[in-house]
């Protein structure tokens, strides 16, 4: 029988969360980039909280869950879309 090792499924699903956000990172970074270009600030502080969001979306601690399910239902579909752990 397997043991749930909180602390190496966590990490699992931080850098699977990473590897999802890298590409909304690119996009956000040109949209920003042409929000300077353009000095559209209100663009940019939107963008700037959208950045943030994706963030924190590693703000995740093993206190926060119990089990695989516990954590597979912390996933961001909102904004990362399907999680790929189902």
């Amino acid at each position: 029988m397997f043991e749930f090792n909180k602390d190496r499924a966590l990490i699992l699903f931080k850098n699977e969360i990473r590897a999802q956000r890298e590409g909304k990172f690119s996009d956000l970074d040109v949209q920003f980039m042409r929000a300077v270009e353009t000095n559209d600030t209100t663009k940019q502080a939107e963008i700037a909280t959208q950045k943030q969001a994706l963030r924190d979306l590693t703000d995740i601690t093993t206190s926060q869950f119990e089990t695989q399910s516990d954590l597979i239902g912390l996933w961001p579909e909102n904004i990362l879309g399907e999680c790929p752990f189902k």
